[in-house]
């Protein structure tokens, strides 16, 4: 059975699983001097709070970052 979805205002960090979907509002790619890579992202779930994100993007990740953000309604587990 499927989990119901959490609300950022909910999430804390002594949760350890949660289920969210969000909208991305604005994202950037950030490169540091080593040439690693992470993005930034302003999320906004369906009771339109907003948050954040700092995504560490792998090596292989790099290549999809742009279909991992669409500006459509994303959901992300911590599993």
């Amino acid at each position: 059975m499927s989990r119901d979805y959490d609300y950022i205002k909910d999430l804390k960090n002594d949760l350890e699983i949660w289920k969210i979907e969000f909208g991305v509002l604005d994202y950037w790619i950030v490169t540091d001097s080593n040439e690693n890579q992470h993005m930034k992202l302003i999320i906004c779930d369906a009771k339109g709070d907003r948050v954040h994100v700092i995504y560490s993007l792998p090596p292989k990740e790099k290549a999809m970052k742009n279909t991992w953000v669409d500006n459509s309604s994303i959901s992300a587990e911590n599993v």
